[in-house]
């Protein structure tokens, strides 16, 4: 027997609406205003309303650098896209938006943004909450030192210490 070798197929196209998509670098500063965009609506309470201006901010953090303005600016959409998942209940969005926030907080000095005590304390309620205290733990040996005696991580970290006595 021999083997005959099958045809290759051609490439698809794009489909039309990713081929609509903008091709020019977007700048921190574009990223930034947008963020302040979406926060100007979540604090209206315009939770529904927030998808087209996600999905922009979406879009500008992959055509993003690695400057630390970029950086800096990836790091506040992130977070604002935390509130938004927490303000809309998505807790599977949390989590992926934590897990990316997570490497940008891995690049940048504890102190860089002032809500990154806020976040890893959100984060280690809804480890507690979800009853994965493994994670929890894991992730409480992740904190800057500096973060473990703030409110807002110190609350996760006294409420699970009351729930195991």
């Amino acid at each position: 027997t021999t083997c005959v070798p099958r045809k290759t197929q051609e490439f698809a196209v794009l489909p039309p609406k990713a081929q609509e998509l903008p091709q020019t670098k977007m700048t921190a500063a574009d990223c930034s205003a947008a963020t302040a965009e979406l926060k100007s609506l979540i604090q209206a309470g315009k939770i529904d309303d927030c998808a087209a201006v996600m999905k922009k901010i979406k879009l500008s953090l992959i055509k993003l650098g690695g400057s630390a303005a970029d950086v800096a600016a990836a790091i506040s959409a992130l977070e604002t896209f935390i509130v938004h998942s927490v303000k809309s209940k998505d807790d599977e969005a949390f989590g992926r938006y934590f897990a990316q926030l997570r490497s940008y907080y891995a690049r940048t000095t504890p102190d860089a943004t002032p809500d990154q005590p806020k976040v890893l304390g959100l984060n280690l309620l809804r480890l507690l909450v979800d009853n994965r205290l493994a994670e929890f733990h894991s992730e409480l040996e992740l904190i800057p030192e500096q973060f473990v005696d703030s409110p807002h991580v110190g609350f996760p970290v006294q409420l699970e210490r009351s729930l195991m006595e």
